[in-house]
């Protein structure tokens, strides 16, 4: 706060400084202002009493000449002309001579100096001049001079009683007389005085009686132009001295007067300069005892009041206190905007002591519960550990699943390694989980698994793929010697170690193989071609690993076109739809219709572009199709008065576990307004590899609706009749391999309908193709009866003549 006072007295002082410099500033330019224009009204005076002196002394001139031509007009004889002007000489010695020029050219002359005494009257310039001339004219002589001095001549013209010039009067003075004459009239107090033609250059001048030169030139120093201003004042410095200098012209005549003068002559600056300053720092000394008078008493007084009410704020110890508010005070806004925050300090401390009560409470509760979240949070953190271990590996096995795989292989594709990836398949793994179980089907899964975790080298990682495949990621194994003596080595050991429950198991494995980067830089590449040279071990026997050739990649380039057109084919939707009959063996009439889906125009199998399609998600629109196009086909039927007919429908095993087919299913129903009865789905075994409860959940869905179920190709497989009374399925569908065997297995077959029957369940036989046939599928008591005996797949508009169609004679019936 003392800083703030000594800061308000440097600034009140600092401000009479300023202003006491403005003020001298200011009152020194007036009284400068004033002092010139007294100096321009001086010696405008002055050269108007020079004026009226010279104009007076002019008269006196002019009334001598009109004294001369008058006696002049008088005198008969000319001899007595120059007696005359003589006299009137010697009466005014100031003149230098007095003249009179006759019209016939012969002049006379009074006095020791005439100009151009050679030349004859008519040639004189003031002759010529005075004769035009209606009064007295005024000549200078710039070249004419007397003892260093100009000559001046006044005339005038000499006129007879008809007013005909008879002659020039005239009177030659020397100008240093008429400066003679102002100098002794002190009433004037003239510093000194000038004559000077119309371009500046001096004439007369008291420069050329104290030594300066006649080529001294006013237009130079004072930077005038006499020709177009004949009169005026300015202001010229000459040595130092700041000078005033005011002209006029001569009426009549191309002589300017002026007068020149000292500034200093008519008042004193330095005293000018004093007088200021002195009447400025009294000033100054009075205003700044106003100002600190002032600032005293209503400034560093309250400020001094102010800090000392502040200093008594004490929160601590009382915060009830508040600043006096008084109605004339300096800071009375500022002791209010204080009162108001020390208002809501004190609202903001009881409000603040409240929550202090409140999260005592609170911590208490926390300190409370701090045990049991500690607790939770250790269960958490397990929990997320197991969490973090299945979102990689496979909870059966504990092997890294697929996802891992992906992320590992494509971190050593990156990083440019080289290596080798194997993909293994349990052979005739449907038929160990048909034969010996589920339970025991996993503990062969285990048994591969423990195998691979204990016996691959550190450089090689073991993930399950899915169902019954494993793969494995050989790091910087990628020489194929190398890695067949691996493969070989590892089958013996396994087959030594393959025992389940203390009992030894004959588990065969078929291995593929690819090398990276050599078969392939990207996964889907790399796991496409491994699934292809599994194919191929699959197919030449089984129980050996096969590497990956580029013969083979054809088949992969087969593909790839055939999912081309496929992709092309659901753009355009040239699939196409044939129906084969099913025959009631007891009417012989159709019971239902199998759809079965062909591309339009082109001649290739549904195994072959059906496989391809559920090896990719295309399998999913082409389902979808297959769908719609056979609701429509039922819905055209109904709208020409046809007898409705169900429709059974192949699903796929990925079509199958499709999340939105069964809404999808029941849109289309609703959407159509046909009845869920007259749709079928056929689903093959191979729907149960991975999950079979999901898939039983699947059907109980699906079954609900009313649609129902198929077992298709019962008999390829490795079902059992075990695996048909578990799973919800309303008809299973006997192959075409069982039929073509049928005398060998007719005691089996009829064993197995009668087990159907008792799951009330029908029996289709799918692929008859002979009369002896039927009748041994009769004899066995099959219900259905399918094949190219009754009808090939026909398209829609020859299905309906099959609607009538009777079939008795063929199925033996009415010779029964």
């Amino acid at each position: 706060m003392k800083t703030l006072i000594r800061r308000i007295y440097i600034l009140g002082i600092l401000f009479i400084l300023a202003f006491g410099v403005i003020f001298v500033a200011n009152n020194y330019q007036s009284s400068d202002r004033i002092m010139r224009y007294e100096v321009e009204d001086n010696v405008t005076l002055r050269l108007e009493l020079v004026m009226k002196a010279i104009s007076s002394e002019f008269g006196r001139v002019e009334q001598t000449i009109n004294m001369v031509d008058a006696v002049l007009q008088q005198i008969q004889d000319f001899n007595e002309i120059t007696e005359v002007l003589t006299i009137f000489l010697q009466q005014n010695p100031s003149y230098l001579s007095i003249c009179f020029h006759t019209k016939e050219g012969e002049m006379f002359c009074a006095g020791d100096w005439q100009s151009l005494e050679d030349v004859n009257s008519q040639g004189e310039v003031w002759y010529v001049a005075a004769a035009d001339a209606e009064g007295l004219v005024v000549i200078n002589h710039q070249t004419a001079l007397v003892d260093g001095g100009p000559v001046v001549t006044l005339a005038k013209p000499s006129l007879g009683s008809a007013g005909e010039v008879l002659g020039v009067v005239g009177i030659n003075l020397l100008c240093d007389e008429i400066f003679l004459f102002l100098d002794s009239d002190k009433a004037l107090k003239i510093p000194y005085s000038s004559f000077f033609d119309k371009d500046g250059n001096l004439v007369v001048h008291p420069a050329t009686r104290y030594g300066y030169g006649r080529d001294f030139s006013l237009s130079e120093v004072l930077g005038v132009d006499f020709k177009n201003q004949p009169s005026g004042i300015s202001y010229v410095t000459l040595h130092g001295v700041e000078n005033v200098y005011k002209w006029d012209r001569i009426p009549g005549t191309d002589l300017t007067v002026g007068i020149f003068a000292s500034v200093s002559d008519f008042f004193d600056r330095g005293a000018l300069i004093k007088e200021t300053v002195n009447a400025t720092l009294l000033t100054g000394m009075v205003l700044l005892l106003l100002l600190m008078f002032f600032q005293k008493k209503n400034l560093i007084d309250p400020i001094k009041q102010f800090q000392g009410d502040v200093e008594r704020i004490s929160l601590a110890d009382d915060s009830s206190y508040r600043l006096q508010v008084a109605d004339k005070n300096l800071f009375r806004s500022l002791r209010e905007t204080i009162n108001m925050l020390l208002d809501k300090v004190q609202e903001q401390r009881e409000r603040v002591s409240y929550q202090q009560e409140e999260l005592q409470a609170a911590y208490e509760q926390v300190v409370a519960h701090e045990q049991q979240l500690q607790g939770q949070f250790t269960e958490i953190k397990q929990q997320e550990t197991q969490i973090r271990f299945l979102a990689d590996h496979d909870p059966l096995t504990g092997l890294s699943n697929r996802r891992k795989f992906t992320e590992d292989l494509e971190r050593l594709i990156t990083n440019d390694n080289t290596g080798a990836v194997l993909i293994l398949d349990i052979d005739d793994f449907k038929n160990i989980n048909d034969v010996q179980g589920h339970i025991y089907g996993d503990r062969v899964l285990q048994l591969v698994a423990q195998f691979l975790q204990k016996e691959l080298d550190s450089c090689a990682k073991a993930y399950r793929f899915g169902g019954d495949e494993f793969l494995i990621i050989a790091d910087g194994l990628d020489n194929p010697h190398e890695l067949e003596q691996h493969i070989l080595e590892a089958g013996k050991d396994f087959r030594k170690s393959s025992s389940i429950h203390q009992k030894s198991s004959n588990i065969t494995v078929s291995i593929g193989i690819v090398r990276f980067p050599y078969d392939g830089e990207t996964v889907e590449e790399l796991l496409s071609k491994a699934d292809i040279a599994l194919h191929y071990a699959k197919e030449t026997g089984k129980a050996r690993h096969v590497f990956f050739e580029d013969t083979m990649g054809l088949s992969f380039s087969e593909r790839v076109q055939m999912e081309k057109i496929l992709q092309e084919t659901i753009d355009s939707e040239k699939f196409t739809l044939l129906y084969q009959p099913i025959v009631n063996a007891r009417t012989g009439k159709v019971a239902y219709f199998e759809a079965l889906i062909r591309i339009k125009g082109l001649p290739i199998s549904p195994g072959v572009f059906i496989s391809i399609a559920e090896r990719s998600t295309l399998i999913f629109p082409i389902g979808r199709w297959v769908i719609k196009a056979v609701i429509a086909q039922l819905v055209e039927w109904k709208k020409f008065g046809k007898d409705m007919i169900p429709i059974s429908i192949n699903f796929s095993a990925r079509q199958f576990y499709d999340e939105g087919l069964v809404n999808f299913l029941v849109e289309e129903l609703e959407k159509n307004d046909v009845d869920s009865s007259l749709i079928e789905i056929e689903i093959t075994e191979t729907v149960f590899i991975d999950n079979i409860d999901k898939a039983r959940a699947i059907m109980q869905k699906i079954r609900d609706l009313g649609i129902k179920i198929a077992l298709d190709d019962f008999g390829t497989g490795y079902s059992s009749i075990n695996f048909i009374t578990s799973i919800p399925v309303d008809r299973i569908k006997l192959d075409r391999s069982m039929i073509e065997k049928l005398i060998q297995n007719m005691q089996v077959l009829e064993g197995l309908i009668f087990i159907a029957h008792g799951l009330k369940m029908d029996v289709v036989a799918e692929g008859v193709e002979r009369i002896e046939e039927v009748h041994l599928l009769n004899q066995v008591h099959c219900d259905y009866l399918q094949g190219y005996l009754f009808s090939v797949p026909v398209p829609p508009e020859q299905a309906e003549l099959l609607f009538e169609r009777d079939f008795s004679k063929i199925l033996g019936l009415d010779e029964a």
